[in-house]
């Protein structure tokens, strides 16, 4: 990791840190304020305090994921284009010249393939099948 990257990293961290101390300290200074004024007990504020922080930390955790759903939407949205297109020829028509009977074979041979994104990784190897 060069040096920029570290110093980037460590004063994100540490902004980050001292939010969240902050945010801690001026919750504990304001529950204290309204325990000693009577408006609610010390419990309720321990209670508001860890609901509110794991729901912070659940967030946090979750965000790394928004761009992965908003990758899959995209791609759901390509597919449904596919699928709720209308399609040139009608299959279910009865017009037009219907062979009366169609007799065949496919065979493939020696079949290699690779993904694009990782030519290194060998998918199919010589594979042949009917």
């Amino acid at each position: 990791m060069g040096l920029t990257k570290v110093l980037v990293t460590g004063i994100f961290t540490g902004a980050f840190l001292f939010v969240m101390f902050a945010s801690m300290g001026f919750v504990f200074w304001y529950g204290t304020n309204l325990v000693l004024s009577g408006e609610i007990t010390p419990g309720t504020v321990f209670a508001v305090f860890w609901a509110v922080f794991g729901g912070a930390i659940r967030l946090g955790q979750a965000s790394p994921q928004i761009g992965v759903v908003i990758s899959a939407k995209i791609a759901a949205g390509d597919v449904l284009s596919i699928i709720d297109r209308e399609p040139e020829i009608d299959c279910m028509s009865r017009e037009g010249l219907c062979p009366p009977k169609a007799d065949g074979l496919i065979e493939f041979c020696n079949i290699h393939f690779r993904y694009p994104s990782r030519p290194e990784v060998k998918i199919l190897k010589g594979i042949t099948f009917k």
